[in-house]
């Protein structure tokens, strides 16, 4: 994924090992809390590369914070310093269709789920990344209650309405706020 803004820049090279540049890792603390705004506008900055990649979305099945660093050269956004767990759409869907289940549980890999179907076999993905990165990172920083006058915020506290709905309205404020990310 050298391609990418979400994974570190590749140095150099020596067979098949490669060298990135420095990330500083991002580790939440308690003072960070003061700056959860800005924070926020990180996080989105990074889902918004997720779904703009090259030719397919990426889907991000190990969201934490501890995965994430931040890089001097990308500003208004987190570099993935652990991405064994990142898919294309595409691969995800391989991997989940058609694998033999029992239960809901069976048809996990990571932070994305699908359900177990009436013949036994897991669906697609039925969570997103919209969904997965509200949960596990913004939800840490503002909890269930907060202001929907922001629009990334207002994308997170509406879980009743249609994603597609949530991820447009996401797309036009990124398109005037994250532009150059």
């Amino acid at each position: 994924m050298p391609l990418t803004r979400v994974t570190p820049k590749i140095i150099g090279t020596c067979g098949q090992f490669y060298s990135t540049e420095v990330l500083v890792a991002f580790r939440m603390k308690g003072y960070y809390m003061n700056l959860k705004g800005k924070i926020l506008v990180h996080i989105m900055g990074t889902l918004k590369l997720f779904y703009e990649f090259l030719n397919e979305p990426l889907q991000w099945c190990d969201v934490r914070f501890d995965n994430l660093g931040l890089s001097a050269d990308y500003p208004k956004r987190f570099v993935l310093m652990d991405g064994d767990m990142v898919y294309t759409e595409s691969r995800l869907r391989a991997a989940l269709q058609g694998r033999s289940c029992a239960t809901d549980a069976d048809c996990t890999i990571g932070d994305c789920k699908a359900r177990c179907t009436s013949d036994l076999t897991c669906s697609d993905r039925t969570d997103s990344n919209l969904e997965v990165f509200c949960e596990k990172l913004v939800r840490k920083l503002f909890g269930h209650t907060y202001s929907t006058h922001n629009k990334y915020l207002a994308a997170c506290q509406e879980t009743n309405g249609n994603i597609t709905q949530r991820l447009n309205e996401l797309r036009l404020t990124w398109s005037w706020n994250l532009s150059d990310v």
